[in-house]
């Protein structure tokens, strides 16, 4: 008796639907080029069609990179063993008792160090361009990420706001009556000449529709991307290595000429010891969980 062949096909039908693209052009969602620019995308919902379809973190950029911050986020307040949070609240100790003037360079340098959210969803983009400059349809699943300015504007139309008489659009990423996504990105003059991309344009389409055809929406659901690998958390040594580096206390060995040996630098401040003391940290980061409590009610 030979094997059935809706067997073999089934086989191949899993092998193609959970292939994953194998560079960051093919799993991310990226906004095309110029200033303004837009795309439109469909935010997907999460697995079980339950629990919040989006997964969160924080970075720290130090050295021209970026690390999750190892901190859990308990009951509006980070906890744990950070040392980038370390200098960040070591630096706003500094800045008691002085002047704005005289604070200022402190709060410059906690604000290039503080740890900024991040936000990842599985979304699907309507049409794009992709490196060949081939055109196309409904490309997904991708990770769409985003920061806390847009992911607050998300979820505010999402849940409602009765503080200005906002209606909730309702779940928006309900695969029959759920919303398309305009995004629209404009690079925005900041204080001090730096430039920051704004999202403030974007906005959920007016009439709900359907995610897809019954086939496109199997395949993108049985190969969601899993959102929480997105957060890879370095080990507590590297991230001391990284605040040693900024200080200058050691040479970065990523910079070293070969051969060069990598000698400890005199000591010009308080070093973060390797074992610091477990950390507090009040965050204004608590924005938004109101809505998240309405979207999870409704």
């Amino acid at each position: 008796m030979g094997i059935d062949i809706k067997l073999i096909l089934d086989e191949y039908k899993r092998l193609e639907t959970t292939k994953k693209p194998n560079t960051i052009s093919d799993k991310y969602v990226q906004m095309p080029e110029g200033n303004p620019s837009a795309l439109l995308i469909r935010l997907l919902p999460a697995a079980d069609g339950s629990s919040l379809p989006f997964f969160a973190t924080r970075i720290h950029k130090i050295n021209n990179r970026n690390y999750h911050c190892p901190c859990e986020f308990i009951n509006g307040k980070y906890f744990g063993n950070c040392p980038i949070c370390h200098v960040v609240k070591g630096l706003y100790n500094k800045m008691n008792g002085l002047s704005k003037e005289e604070a200022e360079p402190f709060r410059e340098e906690a604000s290039k160090l503080k740890a900024t959210q991040k936000f990842y969803w599985n979304a699907v983009v309507r049409e794009m361009k992709d490196a060949e400059g081939k055109t196309l349809y409904n490309s997904g699943p991708r990770i769409f990420s985003c920061g806390k300015q847009l992911q607050s504007r998300m979820l505010r139309l999402w849940g409602g706001d009765s503080s200005t008489g906002l209606e909730p659009l309702g779940d928006v990423t309900d695969l029959e009556t759920g919303y398309d996504l305009r995004l629209v990105k404009r690079i925005t003059q900041g204080y001090g000449n730096f430039s920051y991309p704004s999202y403030l344009e974007s906005d959920f389409v007016k009439k709900p529709s359907k995610a897809g055809k019954a086939d496109e929406v199997e395949r993108w659901m049985e190969s969601l991307w899993d959102l929480k690998a997105e957060r890879v958390v370095k080990p507590f040594g590297e991230l001391e290595l990284q605040v040693k580096i900024y200080k200058g206390e050691v040479t970065d060995p990523e910079l070293a000429f070969p051969g060069e040996t990598i000698q400890q630098q005199p000591k010009q401040e308080e070093v973060v010891n390797s074992k610091p003391a477990p950390l507090t940290m009040s965050e204004d980061d608590s924005e938004g969980e109101e809505w998240l409590t309405k979207i999870k009610n409704l």
